[in-house]
């Protein structure tokens, strides 16, 4: 299994969470890192704008093509190229884990040497689906897990961008 960052911005995060949650799809621009993804990786899900953990998705299958609606309110949506899904664990916004919080800062391997609030590791949470460091994977399943169990809160207005 390898663990892949999926991005989202909380327009497509919400939506994503009232949907049935089986597919989620990325640009045609990122093709060549989409090829990367196989069945079984999972996609540890951030949302920009808000820097929250939020999710983790099996891939069941994929990649397919399609431009038919899914989250945006156009015709066509850019995010045509696919994947079935099966949810492990989805939070709502406020339940999902602020990337500056001590305990996931500190734990990151591209946010742990620097001071929160400082920028140069925000690469790894833009564009396409980069793949995370097993250690990165395995320590964002284990706290996305915990809590989906434990449902915690934390307010909006203290996330901030990216």
């Amino acid at each position: 299994m390898t663990y892949f960052v999926c991005v989202f911005s909380p327009e497509t995060a919400t939506a994503f969470g009232h949907s049935n949650r089986e597919v989620v799809g990325f640009r045609r621009a990122y093709q060549r890192a989409v090829k990367r993804i196989q069945p079984r990786d999972v996609l540890a899900c951030y949302v920009t704008r808000v820097s929250r953990w939020c999710g983790l998705l099996e891939v069941v299958a994929g990649p397919f093509i399609s431009s038919s609606a899914l989250f945006v309110n156009k015709e066509v949506d850019p995010f045509e190229l696919r994947f079935a899904v099966r949810p492990v664990v989805w939070l709502s916004l406020d339940e999902a884990l602020p990337i500056r919080a001590a305990g996931i800062w500190n734990a990151l391997s591209f946010t742990n040497r620097l001071e929160p609030g400082k920028r140069g590791w925000t690469a790894i949470v833009r564009g396409q689906p980069k793949r995370l460091l097993d250690s990165d994977g395995t320590f964002l399943a284990r706290a996305l897990t915990e809590q989906s169990s434990r449902r915690t809160k934390f307010p909006l207005e203290d996330a901030g961008r990216p």
